[in-house]
């Protein structure tokens, strides 16, 4: 995304088995430090609030994260 970041705590670790390939991903709390927001992989991306994350549409594999984040 080429933005700096501070690393601030470690959320959690999600392995999902999706149909066609199996996903291990790594979450880390971080504060961004500087840069530019630029997309490599991706179409968009919207900043939100924990406050907001159940009034969107998540893969599941997002799902158990999403739940890790309401209990900080």
């Amino acid at each position: 995304m080429k933005i700096n970041i501070k690393i601030s705590k470690y959320i959690t670790t999600i392995d999902y088995d999706y149909p066609n390939f199996h996903l291990t991903m790594y979450y880390f709390l971080c504060e961004v430090c500087g840069g530019e927001l630029k997309l490599n992989a991706h179409n968009a991306t919207k900043w939100i609030s924990l406050d907001e994350v159940d009034k969107l549409n998540w893969v599941p594999a997002d799902v158990l994260v999403i739940e890790k984040l309401k209990k900080i």
